[in-house]
């Protein structure tokens, strides 16, 4: 199983470290400065969006700082879903200088709806996002992205199956790390240390 846990067979699962990377995203827009950071979460019941959430959270937390609600909006890993969430947090007039999106799809939507608002990207707001897919290296501007192993991924629930098909049992794996892709997409915010 990829990317999914399974409680009553952890070996036959490979899975990405979805809160850990969350966590130290978020790490990254604090140290460069940021603290009003809003959030795009991921699907209703999405696992993978609820270790995005949680990592956010725990960093936030880390810091001191409270998580506020109105920085929170659900979204749908899409453009479209990315666009209306970004819609959501302007009309409620939160205020923030970073915002994370659990995915690149929804990162680049919210771009297209905080720049209708006149808000410049990474100038005004910082965009950090997950995946790293390919068109993140080439949007305008290139995303600031948490890069996940896909084909590391991949190898592993391959040897997985070989191992299950030949009846013979497999170890369970750690969540693969994923890392920080740092592009153009985060500016210094306005609580960096030495202004």
């Amino acid at each position: 199983m990829v990317n999914r846990q399974l409680e009553k067979h952890p070996a036959h699962c490979v899975i990405a470290a979805h809160e850990k990377n969350s966590f130290e995203a978020v790490n990254y827009l604090v140290a460069r400065g940021h603290r009003d950071i809003a959030f795009i979460s991921g699907a209703s019941g999405s696992p993978t969006g609820l270790s995005r959430f949680n990592g956010y959270l725990q960093a936030l937390r880390a810091h001191h700082i409270v998580p506020d609600e109105q920085l929170v909006v659900q979204g749908e890993w899409t453009l479209q879903s990315g666009y209306a969430a970004a819609k959501e947090l302007l009309a409620y007039g939160a205020q923030f200088t970073a915002l994370v999106a659990s995915n690149d799809d929804m990162a680049m939507g919210a771009v297209r709806a905080l720049r209708r608002a006149g808000k410049r990207i990474p100038q005004d707001v910082s965009l950090l996002s997950f995946d790293d897919i390919p068109m993140a290296s080439f949007f305008e501007p290139p995303l600031t992205t948490v890069h996940v192993p896909v084909g590391e991924m991949i190898k592993h629930t391959l040897e997985k199956l070989v191992l299950m098909l030949d009846g013979q049992s497999s170890e369970p794996l750690s969540a693969i790390d994923g890392h920080l892709m740092v592009r153009d997409s985060v500016a210094p915010g306005p609580w960096r240390v030495g202004k």
